[in-house]
């Protein structure tokens, strides 16, 4: 276990974060089975539906839908739907973040053979409240996006904003993907690519960003926090 620094507790509520990877992740996101089979089916649909278009020219993928992919997607599911404790899952690519009270998911989850490691992290307050601690910090705020569906539209909208602000604003690497999904497609995103999470930020040195973000996004920031350099 590793503490990290911080003005408060994960989502102001959890003790403990929890990350490791597995493979289409993504799918349990609801922790209902009916739903997970749902996803499952549309992404081998989708695999198959492209290996249809490639074949004339030599090209097969395979899938990563595999009888013991399934099985573990299966697993895990169950696991964390029987956690009765209060949790958040933050979902990124094929890794899930589990933010939790209850440390003694952490060797539940190392007791399943599919899972190689588990980073536990513990939520060290030290920090003053509502503040980021960078060790090279190079601007003076961070604003948190709100976790919400933007649309097609609205969404282009964002990308052509935070474009156009060059230097003057640094997108978090999460959000710059979402951002660059329609060019650059991913085996996680394609059903849902038009929804912020809420731990997408972006950095600036005015507060003037933050408005300008509102009357992008209505509703978008949730909230800005002062950067100050770790000593």
């Amino acid at each position: 276990m590793r503490s990290e620094s911080r003005s408060s507790l994960y989502y102001n509520a959890y003790e403990y974060a929890m990350t490791w990877q597995q493979d289409e992740i993504g799918c349990i996101r609801s922790l209902d089975q009916k739903k997970m089979l749902s996803h499952i089916r549309m992404r081998m649909d989708y695999e198959h539906s492209r290996n249809s278009i490639y074949k004339p020219y030599g090209e097969k993928f395979n899938t990563k839908f595999t009888t013991r992919c399934r099985d573990n997607l299966e697993g895990m599911r169950a696991l964390l739907a029987a956690e009765i404790q209060p949790k958040k899952m933050v979902f990124f690519n094929n890794f899930l973040t589990v933010y939790t009270n209850n440390l003694g998911l952490h060797g539940r989850l190392m007791a399943c053979d599919w899972i190689e490691s588990v980073d536990l992290k513990r939520a060290e307050l030290n920090l003053p409240p509502d503040t980021i601690l960078l060790k090279n910090p190079q601007y003076q705020y961070r604003t948190y996006f709100r976790g919400r569906s933007l649309g097609k539209t609205q969404k282009a909208r964002l990308a052509t904003w935070v474009t156009t602000q060059g230097s003057d604003i640094a997108a978090s690497k999460s959000l710059r993907e979402f951002l660059d999904i329609e060019t650059r497609p991913t085996r996680v995103y394609w059903w849902r690519n038009d929804a912020t999470e809420s731990y997408y930020y972006i950095e600036h040195n005015s507060l003037q960003y933050e408005t300008m973000l509102s009357m992008i996004c209505p509703g978008m920031v949730r909230k800005t926090l002062p950067i100050i350099k770790k000593q």
